[in-house]
């Protein structure tokens, strides 16, 4: 073959290459993703059959600035939190960041602050002293498979009745079926006032734990996806588009303006944030599980 033909067969080689990895780039950058919420309002809720919630609404901003068109699911926690262990190219929000949590995705956030406290009612026929006596003696309920159930049974309560959602369990603490309701003060406010039922009814018997709360993508999820959400979330946050939709659902709340990417970050991302690196080193403490 002649110098000619070479350089021809070069060229017709090089460009087959640069299409394939064009067309690859294409396929990344549209990769469909599965996006899964759970009925845990105000942070994200169904409403005449269309997501609703803070986290929706920066969800939805993240969507449009990177021109995701997906749809957002609302499904029962449990199934959510599995498909999101099973499932590549999967978005679970909202996680409550732990240590367990850390191995098993990738966190990008924070979304919002909570906390995990007990509610006890006003005027309860059974008074607890201290967190010992509630330990040993009282009842508490807390949705199955969240942080909230985790964290009591980490922290050595007994008595922990799991039921499928905070409605059910406050039901259950306003008829005196159990004595302590575990879960978020939002949560509970917000519900609350959709009862119709007043706050004076409740108190809070104590605050086990603050957490930050996250988006969840699992395992084998496109690495550009990811990074693109990422540096949305950056912008969003940056431009005051966040501080502006946190406000509206949160008036008297300061809004993280961090953004960090822990967990089981893809290796291709873990070098562009230098403590990405570090934490996932060090902040591997004690295990909790949420919503």
């Amino acid at each position: 073959m002649n110098s000619i033909g070479r350089s021809h067969l070069f060229l017709v080689l090089a460009t087959s290459i640069l299409l394939r990895v064009l067309s690859a780039h294409a396929e990344t950058n549209n990769s469909k993703l599965r996006i899964l919420t759970e009925d845990w309002p105000p942070i994200s809720y169904e409403e005449n059959g269309k997501a609703q919630g803070m986290a929706v609404e920066l969800v939805q901003a993240i969507q449009k600035d990177v021109g995701n068109q997906d749809a957002i699911e609302v499904v029962p926690w449990a199934r959510g939190y599995k498909l999101l262990q099973d499932s590549p190219n999967t978005v679970l929000f909202t996680l409550i960041r732990n240590p367990e949590r850390e191995k098993m995705f990738a966190l990008l956030g924070p979304v919002a602050r909570g906390n995990i406290s007990l509610f006890v009612l006003q005027k309860s026929a059974k008074s607890f002293s201290n967190l010992t006596e509630i330990k040993n003696n009282a009842t508490i309920a807390a949705t199955r498979g969240t942080a909230f159930q985790t964290t009591l049974l980490q922290q050595g309560f007994h008595n922990v009745v799991d039921v499928l959602n905070t409605e059910m369990g406050l039901r259950l603490l306003l008829s005196g079926r159990v004595d302590i309701l575990c879960d978020d003060s939002l949560t509970i406010a917000d519900l609350l006032k959709k009862l119709q039922i007043s706050g004076a009814h409740l108190k809070t018997a104590a605050v086990l734990q603050d957490y930050n709360l996250y988006l969840g993508f699992s395992p084998g999820t496109d690495v550009n996806s990811i990074l693109q959400w990422k540096k949305s979330l950056e912008k969003i946050k940056h431009n005051g588009r966040y501080a502006s939709i946190y406000r509206k659902w949160f008036t008297d709340m300061r809004p993280p303006k961090n953004v960090e990417l822990i967990g089981l970050v893809p290796e291709e991302l873990r070098n562009l944030d230098k403590p990405i690196t570090k934490r996932l080193v060090v902040e591997h403490h004690k295990d909790a599980s949420h919503n």
